[in-house]
This record gives C-alpha cells, sequence and structure tokens, in this order.
C-alpha cells in the first residue's frame, strides 16, 4: 500500500509537471506571435514612412527641374576689355545658335570707341546663319560671301578656318581699309562624309576685329543634301 501511495503520489507529480510545460509553452508561443506583429507593424510604418519621403524628394528634383528647363531672356554677350581696345556688346536675337553666342559680328550701327575696324557680313540674317537651300549630294557647292570692313581702322584677317574638313574657307584679301571690303569663298563638299539630310558648318574668322572672342567671329552655313 504504502508503495502503491508514492507510485501513485509519483504519478500525480509528473502530471503536474507535464502541465506546467505545457503552460509555458503556450505562453512562449504568444509572446512569440505578439513579437511577430510588432514587428510587421514596425516594417510597414516604416515603409510607409520612406515612401513618403521619397515622394516628396521626387517632388522638389521634379520643380527644381522644371525651373531648369523654363526658357530665360536671350543671352547677352558680356563685354570684355583687351589692353587696347574694347568689345562692343549687344543683344542677341532671339533663337541664335548657342554655338555662336559669344563669336557673332558686332552690330554694323553700334558707335565705335576709338579708331577700330569692324567686320560686316551682309548676307548673313539675323541669327548670323545663311541656307544653301538643297543641294546635290555628288558634287561640291560653294558661296561666295563678301567681308567689309565698317570700322574706322585697317581690317587684318589672320586666318579663316571651317568645324569640318568637308567645309574649306579662303578670303581674297588679308588686308582690308576702313570702307573696303573682300570675298570669302566657302566650298562644302557632302561627298567627303556621304552627307545626306540637313546638315550645318561653322565658318571662323580670326582678324582684330575686337568683337567675338579671341579674336575668333562665326557664322554658320546650312543645307539640305538631296
Amino acid at each position: 500500500m504504502d508503495r502503491e501511495k508514492r507510485g501513485g503520489s509519483r504519478t500525480r507529480k509528473a502530471g503536474k509537471g507535464t502541465t506546467g510545460k505545457e503552460v509555458v509553452l503556450t505562453m512562449d508561443q504568444r509572446v512569440l506571435h505578439v513579437g511577430l506583429a510588432l514587428v510587421a507593424v514596425g516594417v510597414f510604418l516604416g515603409g510607409l514612412w520612406l515612401g513618403q519621403t521619397w515622394s516628396s524628394r521626387r517632388g522638389v528634383g521634379s520643380s527644381q527641374m522644371a525651373s531648369l528647363q523654363q526658357p530665360g531672356p536671350p543671352a547677352e554677350v558680356e563685354a570684355e576689355e583687351s589692353s587696347s581696345m574694347a568689345v562692343v556688346t549687344k543683344q542677341l536675337p532671339k533663337g541664335v545658335d548657342p554655338n555662336l553666342m559669344g563669336y557673332t559680328p558686332a552690330d554694323p550701327d553700334a558707335p565705335l570707341e576709338g579708331d577700330q575696324p569692324r567686320i560686316a557680313i551682309p548676307e548673313l540674317g539675323p541669327n548670323y546663319t545663311y541656307d544653301l537651300g538643297e543641294i546635290p549630294s555628288d558634287r561640291p557647292v560653294e558661296k561666295i560671301f563678301t567681308i567689309k570692313n565698317v570700322g574706322t581702322a585697317d581690317l587684318e584677317i589672320k586666318e579663316v578656318g571651317s568645324s569640318c574638313g568637308c567645309t574649306a574657307s579662303l578670303v581674297s584679301d588679308k588686308l582690308v581699309p576702313p570702307g573696303g571690303e573682300t570675298e570669302l569663298k566657302v566650298v562644302y563638299d557632302p561627298t567627303m562624309y556621304q552627307d545626306q539630310g540637313e546638315v550645318e558648318r561653322y565658318i571662323q574668322i580670326f582678324s582684330n576685329d575686337p568683337a567675338g572672342r579671341d579674336g575668333e567671329i562665326r557664322f554658320k552655313i546650312t543645307a539640305t543634301v538631296q
């Protein structure tokens, strides 16, 4: 009897122990589930905050890009001073090629500051561009421009050039007195690079005319190669 009582007592103790383990295991599972739920809520809130922050930043970036892309007033050529003569500045017409900014001839009607030469090319339009029109693709074409010296000092043309080897330029007289003129022959050969469609080239004149930049004046010729 004593053994049975003791044995029964041990059985009841073992049962209590097993029930206790189950209670502890159930509590651990509840804590784990609550922790996972809190983590999920934290991740959701964090993602929502990051999304709002990214959207606001993108909005600022877009507004800044829009402000940069808005057209501003026509650029004005900045005056540059040299030791001997001042550069004549003027407002450039709307639509001038950016590659010509700062390199265009001075206004022929602008007052001169002292004795200085001044280049004028009557054939050029208001945007310092000459259109050759439709030209054949199988042979060179040429155009002769008249360069006038409307200044009060001798014009010295030091060099002429172009932006492409397919275009050659040659001036007849390199020293032009006040009121005089010289011829500039420009030859464009579309066969050199098998050009097709719309093309544009830049003619460069290096002289002692204080207009332009570092003694360089440019204008543009365009053509449609058939």
